[in-house]
């Protein structure tokens, strides 16, 4: 399949979205819809590749009035580093989270009872809405307090008709408790204690009864230095639950970038150990 045939009217975004299929194609995402051996659903490469790009359009459009992303969206060069820095930034892990999920919930009919995850401070939608575009079985709730921001994921909603996603206008720490299987944030540098607690409570509780493990953070990284590093930071502040950082190869990125996974473990620490 040739995804990159589609060429748009713009031309500016050419070179773009020819990177977009390209890296579609190297994250090995399925041709078609299909379930995954864990169970998790997904879109189907040719979907992703639409949905992506008119995404690609919608970010180009208010840019300028919302600085949604750092890059110069008038250029050529500014839309390729959006698709690489930003879509396919949020795609890359794509693999290890949905193993992760399903293996937290072992038995659980996911077409009965839908994972749920929160996008924390999702800003232009990183790495939520690219995540919700591939998995459409799940449901997502992009956390943004500014108000501006909003309206634009809420146009993004609404031109790519994602129904299972929703926009929470709220701050982190006026957010319900125990709602998520998992938080997914790009935008906390350093993870501090009390942005960490925060997001800690959102999180969906163990259940032995039905053998879940409960929720977990998964917070996209950089360079495995500062991850030790913050990581070194967290012990010493008394954490004590899991941390697991594994290393994510971007298409087209030359930069280090790391997924890490972060859960309470309730037996040396309670559910919300440092609320």
């Amino acid at each position: 399949m040739r995804l990159h045939q589609h060429q748009p009217a713009d031309t500016l975004s050419a070179k773009a979205l020819s990177r977009l299929a390209e890296g579609i194609r190297i994250l090995d995402i399925p041709p078609q819809p299909e379930s995954l051996p864990c169970g998790i659903a997904v879109c189907g490469a040719e979907t992703l590749f639409r949905l992506c790009s008119g995404y690609l359009e919608e970010i180009a459009l208010f840019n300028r009035t919302l600085g949604l992303v750092a890059s110069d969206c008038t250029t050529a060069e500014g839309r390729t580093e959006v698709v690489v820095r930003h879509i396919l930034d949020s795609l890359a892990p794509w693999r290890m989270l949905a193993a992760e999920l399903a293996a937290r919930v072992p038995g659980r009919d996911f077409s009965a009872d839908p994972l749920s995850l929160g996008d924390a401070g999702s800003g232009g939608g990183f790495p939520g809405l690219p995540l919700a575009m591939l998995f459409p079985g799940i449901r997502f709730s992009l956390l943004e307090r500014m108000e501006k921001r909003c309206v634009f994921l809420q146009d993004c909603r609404a031109v790519l008709a994602l129904e299972n996603v929703s926009v929470v206008n709220r701050e982190i720490e006026k957010i319900t408790s125990g709602q998520f299987d998992a938080v997914t944030f790009r935008a906390f540098r350093p993870l501090e204690k009390k942005i960490r607690s925060a997001l800690l409570r959102l999180l969906r509780a163990p259940d032995p009864a039905s053998k879940s493990a409960g929720g977990f953070l998964a917070a996209w990284k950089g360079k495995a230095a500062s991850v030790r590093a913050e990581t070194e930071i967290m012990r010493k502040e008394g954490f004590c639950g899991t941390i697991r950082a594994e290393a994510v190869s971007v298409p087209f990125l030359k930069e280090e970038r790391h997924l890490v996974q972060i859960a309470p473990e309730p037996e040396k620490s309670g559910y919300f150990p440092e609320s």
